[in-house]
């Protein structure tokens, strides 16, 4: 089973919003037995760009954590607050 990546660029309507709610969802989401990495990062050039770069063990670990409830919470929350959100999955070669 090869591991999948996800790398999401999230633009917000108000970032100090955004990264406390992605720092909240970080923290649970490494609770997961299935993530291997969960990094967050902010872009240099503008302050309301966010980038999330996730590994994830196989694609069933994926699946539960985008059936998990914190992951449900974290995308009723967001939503609201996001002008754009850009998602794109890979598995690892």
């Amino acid at each position: 089973m090869s591991k999948i990546v996800v790398q999401a660029v999230l633009t917000a309507k108000d970032g100090q919003a955004v990264q406390a709610i992605l720092a909240e969802v970080r923290e649970e989401t490494l609770k997961e037995e299935g993530c291997l990495l969960y990094q967050l990062h902010r872009s240099l050039e503008d302050d309301k760009v966010f980038m999330l770069y996730e590994v994830y063990r196989d694609a069933a670990a994926l699946d539960l954590h985008v059936a998990s409830e914190h992951y449900a919470n974290y995308r009723e929350r967001i939503a609201p607050l996001l002008a754009d959100r850009q998602v794109a999955r890979y598995e690892e070669i």
